[in-house]
C-alpha cells in the first residue's frame, strides 16, 4: 500500500506543478493574477519611459480597467466570468528555458534604443522582483523553419531599469481588492538600427520570487482572441493559447527608438547687409514636412519662418531662407526638421554676426504685400534723432511708429494694419543724426486683405 500511495503523490505532485510552468490559470491558483495595465497605450504612455525616445511601436494594451485597483491602480482583468478565460499570466523562465515570441513591423529604418517589457511574480508587492532579461530578434517567426537571429542572445542581462507599472492583474471575480500580481514595467537595452521590415522578438525572464516570472497577454475586454504570440517551453514551440477558450494570445510590448528622417549634409548663415540668408541641403529625405528655422534671442530659440520638405525622396535638395528681420550683432540659428507624424529633430546650430551699417537706408517692407502685419527695417549710419510715419494715398498721417533716439545700426519696426483698410501707404523716416548728418526717404506698400 505505501508503494501505492507514494506513486499517487508523485503523480499528483507533476499534475499539479508542470502546468505552473506554462501558464498561470485562475483555476489552479486564484491568487496567481497578476494584472498588467496598458488598457489605451494611446493615453497612457509607459510609467518608466525618460522621454529621451520615441514610441516607434506598441504591440497592444494591457490595462482594460483604468482606475479600478487596489489603491486606485489600473487593472489588467481576466474575463474569467464572462468569457471564460482561465489564463493569468504565460510562463518564460530563465531557469526552465521558457520564452515567448511575437512580431512587430517597422515601417521605415529604425534606431531601436529599448524594449519595455511587462511580467509579474505572484505576492511580490509592489518593489520589482524582476533581475534579468534575455532578448533576441529574429527576422522570421522562430516557430518555422528558415529563420535566424539577427540581434541578441538568450545568455546576455539587457536589463536597465524594472519597476511596478501601477498595474495589477486580477480576474473578474477579484477586481478593485486583489493586488497578489504587481506587474512590473522592464526596460531592455537594444540600441541597433533595423531597416523596414516584419521581425519577431523572443524574449525570456528571471527574478528572485519562486513564482514565475508570468507573461500577462494583451487584455481587451469583449475580445478572447488578442494576438499570434508563441510560447516556447523547453525547446518546443507552440501558440500561446488561453487555457480556457484555446485562442491565441498577443503580448504587450513597447519599442523605443527615433527615426531619422532626413540626411542633412550642410547647413550655413551669411549676413547680406541687414539680412541673414540660410542655406541647406539634404541628401535623402523620408516623410519630411518641412523645417522651422529658428533663431536664438535673448537666450531662447523662437520660430522666424517654415520651408517645407520633399517628403520622401533620394535626390539631393537645397533650400534657402532669408531672415529680414534682424538688425546688428550676433545671431545663433538652427533648423528644426519635422516629420509628417510629428516627430521632429533639431540640426547643428550655426552662428553669423551682422556688422552695422555705415549708411543711412530704409529698406522694403516685409512681406509686401502685407496682410494684416509687416515689418520695417532701416539702418542708422550715427546715433540719430527718428521719426518713422504711416500715411495714406493723400498724405495724411494715420500713424507714427518711432519718435524717439536710437543707436547707429540696424533696426526692425512691426506694423500692424488690423485697423486699416486694403490698399496703398507709404512710410516715412526722418533722421537726424548726432553728428549734424541727416536723411529722409518715403517708400510704398501695399496692405491686401
Amino acid at each position: 500500500m505505501s508503494n501505492i500511495y507514494r506513486s499517487l503523490f508523485v503523480i499528483l505532485l507533476v499534475v499539479f506543478l508542470v502546468p505552473n510552468l506554462l501558464a498561470q490559470d485562475k483555476a489552479q491558483d486564484n491568487n496567481s493574477f497578476i494584472g498588467t495595465n496598458k488598457a489605451d497605450l494611446t493615453t497612457q504612455q509607459p510609467k518608466l519611459s525618460d522621454g529621451l525616445f520615441a514610441v516607434l511601436y506598441d504591440n497592444g494594451p494591457l490595462v482594460n480597467s483604468p482606475g479600478t485597483g487596489v489603491g486606485g491602480a489600473d487593472e489588467s482583468v481576466l474575463q474569467s466570468v464572462t468569457l471564460g478565460m482561465t489564463t493569468l499570466g504565460f510562463g518564460h523562465q530563465i531557469i526552465n528555458t521558457n520564452s515567448m515570441a511575437d512580431d512587430f513591423v517597422a515601417t521605415e529604418d529604425w534606431t531601436i534604443d529599448e524594449i519595455i517589457f511587462y511580467a509579474y511574480q505572484t505576492f511580490s508587492g509592489t518593489t520589482s522582483t524582476i533581475n534579468d532579461y534575455r532578448v533576441q530578434i529574429w527576422d522570421g517567426d522562430p516557430s518555422v523553419g528558415g529563420s535566424s537571429v539577427i540581434w541578441g542572445d538568450l545568455t546576455t542581462n539587457v536589463l536597465s531599469s524594472t519597476a511596478w507599472a501601477g498595474i495589477y492583474r486580477v480576474s473578474e471575480t477579484t477586481t478593485g481588492t486583489n493586488s497578489d500580481r504587481p506587474i512590473m514595467e522592464s526596460h531592455v537595452t537594444v540600441g541597433a538600427t533595423f531597416s523596414a521590415g516584419t521581425y519577431w522578438i523572443e524574449w525570456q525572464c528571471g527574478g528572485t520570487s519562486a513564482s514565475g516570472p508570468w507573461a500577462p497577454p494583451i487584455t481587451i475586454t469583449g475580445l478572447t482572441t488578442t494576438g499570434n504570440g508563441y510560447q516556447n517551453l523547453a525547446g518546443v514551440w507552440g501558440p500561446a493559447n488561453d487555457g480556457g477558450t484555446l485562442t491565441q494570445q498577443g503580448f504587450p510590448f513597447v519599442i523605443m527608438g527615433s527615426v531619422v528622417p532626413v540626411e542633412l549634409t550642410s547647413f550655413t548663415a551669411k549676413a547680406n547687409n541687414n539680412e541673414v540668408v540660410l542655406n541647406w541641403s539634404t541628401a535623402t529625405e523620408t516623410n519630411n514636412q518641412g523645417f522651422d528655422i529658428e533663431r536664438k534671442s535673448n537666450g531662447q530659440f523662437e520660430k522666424v519662418g517654415y520651408v517645407a520638405g520633399f517628403g520622401t525622396t533620394t535626390e539631393v535638395k537645397a533650400y534657402t531662407f532669408t531672415d529680414k528681420t534682424v538688425g546688428s550683432g550676433n545671431y545663433t540659428y538652427r533648423l528644426k526638421q519635422v516629420d509628417f507624424n510629428g516627430t521632429f529633430e533639431y540640426s547643428p546650430e550655426v552662428e553669423v554676426e551682422v556688422s552695422a551699417p555705415k549708411v543711412y537706408q530704409l529698406s522694403q517692407n516685409y512681406p509686401n504685400p502685407f496682410n494684416p502685419a509687416t515689418t520695417i527695417n532701416f539702418s542708422l549710419a550715427t546715433d540719430s534723432k527718428v521719426s518713422l510715419k504711416i500715411f495714406d494715398v493723400i498724405g495724411q498721417e494715420l500713424a507714427q511708429l518711432v519718435n524717439g533716439q536710437l543707436a547707429a545700426g540696424q533696426h526692425n519696426v512691426n506694423f500692424d494694419a488690423s485697423s486699416l483698410n486694403s490698399g496703398v501707404y507709404f512710410y516715412k523716416i526722418e533722421a537726424n543724426g548726432v553728428d549734424g548728418t541727416s536723411y529722409s526717404s518715403v517708400k510704398k506698400m501695399i496692405l491686401t486683405k
